[in-house]
């Protein structure tokens, strides 16, 4: 186990990426260790490739917390979609990714800017059927507070200012219960609010003071001689 895991860290560091298609999917498959060393040479060499994507949507369903820091390394819009898209139809995999957010929390926020950054039409329409996905109760509990998804709901809130009424309607053509958007909706409309405030502050500093000056008190008055 030893010198596999050091064979594999020697691997990781050769700057190959076919290396990733020549080993082994059986990698992580036995020794906890070995895998963890695995994951981590396809996060250093190809993150972005579709067979390093496969290994870590597959540890991350059998709760390799490793796989997290391979999503994180993800940055190319083709393997967004894909993790995307497999975060919408696969069911055991939204379920291990969220229930294994409570451990990352803020951490998440990695992926969510590298979403943000290749963002279009095609990509909004993934992050709102993901939204919408993680609100099933039966699938995630943790889902309606997960950190991943109020972040990339914020980040659609940037890009669309129906957010609210487009939730609303996926949902209601979703077997997910209304009621369970409740966090994620308290969490959106504080942050508009904490937004406004920010913005009401600066223009009052920007803007000038006007100081009305009273009457001097103590003048002197006329009197008759």
């Amino acid at each position: 186990g030893v010198l596999q895991r050091h064979a594999l860290f020697a691997l990781g560091h050769l700057g190959d990426p076919s290396i990733i298609n020549q080993l082994p999917a059986s990698l992580l498959e036995g020794d906890e260790l070995i895998g963890r060393a695995f994951l981590g040479l396809c996060t250093r060499l190809s993150p972005d490739s579709p067979q390093s994507l496969q290994y870590f949507i597959q540890a991350t369903v059998t709760g390799t917390i490793e796989a997290r820091y391979g999503l994180y390394a993800i940055k190319a819009k083709d393997a967004l979609i894909r993790f995307l898209e497999t975060f919408n139809t696969n069911e055991s995999f939204r379920r291990a990714f969220l229930d294994q957010g409570t451990i990352f929390k803020d951490q998440d926020q990695v992926l969510v800017e590298h979403i943000r950054s290749v963002w279009d039409n095609d990509v909004t329409r993934h992050c709102e059927q993901a939204i919408v996905h993680s609100l099933d109760y039966a699938v995630a509990p943790d889902g309606q507070r997960s950190t991943f998804i109020h972040s990339l709901a914020k980040v659609l809130k940037d890009h669309r200012q129906d957010i609210f009424p487009a939730i609303i309607d996926a949902i209601r053509a979703s077997q997910v219960k209304l009621y369970y958007a409740v966090p994620l909706f308290a969490a959106l409309v504080e942050n508009t609010i904490d937004l406004t405030q920010t913005k009401n502050t600066r223009v009052s500093r920007r803007s000038p003071k006007h100081s009305v000056k009273s009457p001097k008190s103590g003048s002197k008055s006329s009197t008759a001689a």
